[in-house]
């Protein structure tokens, strides 16, 4: 495999395990609302400051879960292309 090969592959890989992360924070957050708006009652016309407060728990797990999926790619990505520059690779990304 060449160093290229390898940077291609790492670098696919990094997307698909991101998206994966971004579908799997979205489940999350959804699962902990609807829990809450199974409860009777809990709805947001009648602004229940339990499903309020839920709902923004669960936004805000969501966000931070999301940029730490976006910051392990982003790593990836810089390493796999330091490999691939110290390899001596020019050519572009």
């Amino acid at each position: 495999m060449t160093a290229r090969s390898s940077y291609e592959s790492i670098i696919a890989t990094a997307g698909q395990t991101y998206l994966a992360a971004l579908l799997s924070d979205e489940q999350t957050k959804q699962t902990s609302i609807d829990a809450q708006k199974s409860v009777v009652g809990h709805n947001d016309v009648n602004g229940n400051a339990t499903l309020v407060s839920t709902t923004l728990a669960a936004n805000a797990a969501k966000y931070t879960n999301d940029l730490a999926a976006e910051r392990a790619r982003q790593a990836s990505v810089d390493a796999a292309r330091a490999t691939l520059r110290n390899s001596g690779d020019l050519g572009p990304f």
